[in-house]
């Protein structure tokens, strides 16, 4: 819900466009523009997390979020790899840095370890030189270890011990903080008196409610928060900035701080492979469910946002090459996951059907994707140069469950600040010239200002697969 201040009292608006219901009157007529460019792109991911019910209050200055590493690991083999051992030998492995974190390793004195070849191979860890850093290992009785190249993957099978020996050493295992940190967006306009008694309003069909009628200006303030929110969720990069005490853009000595988006953490975390989008197919698609499950997600339905030139990709393979009967907008796997968010299924099906995703169900699951306006606009993620229409996103809809509290928090969401009864997902304050209503100043000009502080989460970057075609 956003929370708009007119003369001084704090009201909640409808949460789609949200913000801009200024008790005006009617007009007499309405809409006189002519949209050359069509909305304008207007239908954003925000807009889509809000109907979804995937946007939570948070009253922190930032999220924290812990990351479970692998309870049981492999590693690779360092540069120059080794040859192979002489007869019932040893073989001694360089360790890449990767695979070594502050003086361990995963691999233990007692492994036994198999070789990536059809001989599958084994051979026993003798011992362990971090220095170095080396593994050396012994062949069994009659048996020469097959050379390894750099950059190979050696996987750790089980253990074996003589009788009556010591524990081995602890296992290493990994807990990684992340953080997700809520971002600052505002902006405004100015409107004189005399514009407000003009003719120049547009309609706006909110979902659920019939046509309210707009200033154009407003309705302008409004988009384009909504452009700026929208990019920071998709490409924030998540960092914080010190700028020069005093400019416009700080109070005192505080810190810029921008969200990261979900294109950043997949970069960053997750998959990113090159597909040539024009001939995207279903192989393609399973290899997403693929991804998914060598992490562990064990989900049914994967999300996804795509690209035009991609999008087109998916639905000439998916409605023409695989035939499906229709292209139903009404997705049974998003109206599930609204459910679990909390919204009843008669609403979850009108909202369904309001955001236009489609759906493709295989043997596994389903994916429910969309082609997303943003990445096509033309002035911004569209503009030339820039790769976005041939570029998709991918994360498992399933909800995580918080181990301690016991509360279930979907994988990608958005955050907002809040405190008690009030607010930061989208804030309208007007300064007050000339209206039909209460002055606040004695100009005949009127400042509408609009901001929010909002924050991309993502529990489980590592779950996010990209494809690009750059």
């Amino acid at each position: 819900m956003a929370q708009v201040v007119y003369n001084g009292t704090q009201v909640v608006s409808d949460y789609a466009p949200s913000t801009m219901d200024l008790t005006m009157n009617k007009p007499m007529l309405y809409e006189k523009i002519v949209r050359q460019h069509s909305n304008q792109y207007r239908d954003t991911l925000g807009l889509d997390m809000r109907k979804s019910g995937l946007e939570y209050p948070m009253g922190a200055d930032f999220g924290t979020i812990f990351l479970e590493g692998w309870v049981h690991e492999n590693f690779l083999v360092a540069a120059g790899g080794v040859a192979q051992s002489a007869e019932a030998g040893t073989q001694v492995i360089p360790i890449d840095a990767t695979s070594i974190d502050s003086g361990r390793s995963y691999v233990k004195v007692g492994h036994i370890i198999v070789y990536p070849t059809a001989s599958n191979q084994t051979a026993s860890v003798e011992s362990i030189d971090f220095t170095v850093p080396t593994v050396t290992v012994r062949a069994g009785a009659g048996v020469t270890l097959p050379a390894l190249a750099g950059g190979e993957t050696i996987a750790i099978v089980s253990s074996a011990w003589g009788e009556g020996t010591t524990q081995p050493e602890p296992s290493k295992k990994e807990y990684e903080q992340i953080h997700f940190i809520p971002q600052i967006i505002k902006d405004q306009v100015g409107i004189s008196g005399s514009q407000l008694t003009n003719e120049a309003w547009v309609s706006v069909s909110e979902y659920g409610t019939p046509y309210k009628f707009y200033n154009v200006a407003l309705a302008d303030l409004d988009h384009r928060q909504d452009i700026l929110e929208e990019n920071a969720l998709l490409i924030g990069d998540g960092l914080t900035y010190t700028p020069t005490p005093g400019v416009a853009t700080v109070n005192l000595t505080t810190t810029l701080r921008q969200t990261k988006g979900i294109f950043t953490w997949g970069k960053e975390r997750g998959a990113n492979v090159a597909v040539v989008p024009a001939t995207v197919d279903i192989t393609d698609l399973r290899a997403i469910r693929t991804y998914m499950q060598s992490y562990g997600d064990q989900s049914n339905d994967i999300f996804g946002w795509a690209g035009s030139v991609i999008g087109q990709g998916l639905s000439d393979e998916l409605w023409t090459n695989v035939q499906l009967s229709s292209a139903d907008p009404i997705t049974s796997a998003l109206t599930l996951r609204m459910g679990n968010n909390n919204i009843d299924t008669s609403d979850a099906t009108a909202r369904a059907v309001s955001m236009n995703y489609r759906q493709f169900n295989d043997f596994e699951g389903s994916f429910v994707f969309k082609k997303v306006a943003a990445f096509s606009d033309p002035k911004i993620l569209g503009s030339t140069g820039y790769t976005y229409n041939n570029k998709s996103i991918w994360f498992p809809l399933d909800n995580i469950k918080d181990g301690k509290s016991g509360d279930l928090f979907p994988n990608v969401s958005l955050r907002y600040k809040q405190l008690g009864a009030y607010n930061r997902r989208r804030e309208l304050v007007d300064l007050t010239g000339a209206t039909n209503g209460l002055h606040t100043t004695m100009f005949d000009y009127n400042q509408t200002g609009m901001k929010g502080e909002i924050a991309m989460q993502v529990m489980n970057p590592s779950l996010i697969y990209m494809t690009y075609n750059d």
